[in-house]
Parts: C-alpha cells; sequence; structure tokens
C-alpha cells in the first residue's frame, strides 16, 4: 500500500478494475487497508494482482504520485 501513497485517487482507480470493493464495505476495507488495519484475503488478493500491474503500466496519475517526495 505504501506504494500508492501520495495519491488520493488510486481508490477510485482499484474499484475500476475491481467492482466488488465499489460499495461501502469494500470502500471501508481500502480505507483500513490504507492505515494498516485490514487483513482481509480478497482484498490482500486483488491488490496484490492490481499493484504489479499499475507499476507496469505507469498510468499518468502514478506517475505524477511518483514525483512526490516521500519522506
Amino acid at each position: 500500500m505504501k506504494i500508492l501513497h501520495g495519491n488520493r485517487h488510486w481508490r477510485s482507480e482499484f474499484c475500476k478494475d475491481n467492482p466488488d470493493f465499489d460499495n461501502a464495505d469494500g470502500l471501508r476495507l481500502l480505507y483500513a487497508a490504507s492505515r494498516g488495519r485490514c487483513d482481509a484475503p480478497e482484498l490482500l488478493e486483488a491488490l496484490r494482482v492490481w499493484i504489479p500491474k499499475i507499476q507496469a503500466e505507469q498510468p499518468e496519475w502514478f506517475v505524477k504520485q511518483l514525483a512526490i517526495d516521500v519522506p
């Protein structure tokens, strides 16, 4: 999840590719996961597949995030 740090648009992009999480329960899981407080296996598996895809595709929103200095 730290790979996505600094970009507030990743959740909507994640939900486009993983519509099962585009609901109140899914968004609560994403919020908890972004704070390191979620171990839902279905979410962890979806992120395990999605994050490398984003790293490979380098969409504009992700490239902008990479320019942010992260301490």
